[in-house]
């Protein structure tokens, strides 16, 4: 999301052949991000897919299925279900990436705004370090025991 922030031509230079795009480094390395973007994905989708029972499941028989029985539980797996074997990796990888997107930029930008507000309220401000003190105690960092 940095590359589209900083310079949203970047993804239109991204999709000229090779000789042009790489003539800015910042499409290059925006086409080289979104190509490994890309392989992930459909490494992704290509293990959901061998994990699919096949078919397409009604929304009924989706609501009534015992999870505790399912190996894979993953939204793309619902997805797969959901639309059967007629949906295709380019719409999936849309879906997926929308979803890694959106998801990034919203609790970007809330933990943001939190900060912010946070900052401008010293009793607010005086608290969040009372807790840091009594949480982490001598240490630096929080631990994952810490958060969850």
């Amino acid at each position: 999301t940095g590359y589209r922030s900083q310079n949203p031509l970047l993804l239109a230079l991204s999709k000229l052949p090779d000789e042009y795009s790489g003539l800015l480094k910042e499409a290059q390395e925006y086409r080289e991000s979104l190509a490994q973007l890309n392989a992930v994905l459909d490494q992704v989708i290509e293990a959901a897919r061998q994990s699919s029972s096949g078919g397409t499941l009604d929304i009924e028989a989706l609501q009534v299925r015992d999870l505790s029985e399912t190996k894979d539980t993953s939204l793309l797996r619902f997805l797969l279900d959901v639309r059967g074997e007629d949906v295709t990796s380019a719409q999936l990888k849309d879906d997926l990436r929308t979803l890694l997107i959106a998801g990034h930029e919203t609790v970007g930008s809330a933990i943001t705004w939190a900060t912010f507000e946070i900052t401008r309220n010293p009793a607010v401000m005086a608290k969040v370090h009372e807790e840091l003190d009594d949480v982490l105690g001598d240490r630096d960092e929080p631990t994952f025991e810490d958060v969850e």
